[in-house]
C-alpha cells in the first residue's frame, strides 16, 4: 500500500511540474497572432546565418553575410494589427501587408505590390518573435547573388 501511495504522489508530482513549464513558455497563455499584435511594433534584432543554399562566384563568408543582413535590416520594424493588416517601416520607407498565420508555424505575408512571402518556423513569445526564410544577398565585388537561409529576429 505504502509503494502505490508514493507512486500516486510521484506521478501528481510529474503532472504538476509538466503543467507549470507548459505556463512558463507562454505565461499570459496568448495565441501567435494575439501575440504577434499585443507586442507590436516589433523592431529587428539579428539575423543568424544557417546555411549557405548557392553563393555563386562571391567569396563571402558567413560572417560577412550575417553582417551585411544586419546591417541592411537594422531599424526595421513591423506592425501586425487585428484586421490582418500590418506594416513594415524601414530606412527605404513604410510598406503594407496583409497578414496570417497558416500551418500553426508559417507567416504568409501578402504584400501590396503583389509578391508573397512565407516564412517558415514561426515562433512568438512575450518577448521574441522569429522565422526562418530563404534571403537573398548581394556581392557588389563578385557581381553575383549569394541565396542563404537563415533566421530572422525581432524583439
Amino acid at each position: 500500500m505504502k509503494k502505490l501511495s508514493l507512486l500516486i504522489t510521484l506521478i501528481f508530482g510529474m503532472l504538476i511540474l509538466s503543467c507549470s513549464s507548459d505556463e512558463n513558455d507562454n505565461p499570459s497563455n496568448l495565441s501567435k497572432p494575439e501575440l504577434l499584435i499585443k507586442n507590436s511594433p516589433w523592431t529587428f534584432n539579428q539575423y543568424e546565418l544557417l546555411n549557405v543554399i548557392d553563393a555563386g562566384t562571391s567569396t563571402m563568408t558567413q560572417q560577412e553575410i550575417e553582417n551585411d543582413y544586419n546591417m541592411k535590416y537594422s531599424g526595421f520594424m513591423y506592425t501586425f494589427n487585428e484586421n490582418g493588416v500590418g506594416y513594415v517601416s524601414s530606412q527605404w520607407g513604410t510598406f503594407n501587408w496583409q497578414w496570417e498565420i497558416i500551418n500553426s508555424n508559417q507567416l504568409r505575408i501578402n504584400w501590396e505590390m503583389g509578391d508573397v512571402d512565407i516564412l517558415d518556423n514561426l515562433n512568438v513569445t512575450e518577448s521574441q518573435f522569429d522565422y526562418e526564410a530563404v534571403s537573398i544577398t548581394f556581392d557588389d565585388s563578385a557581381n553575383s547573388q549569394i541565396k542563404h537561409f537563415g533566421k530572422t529576429i525581432f524583439k
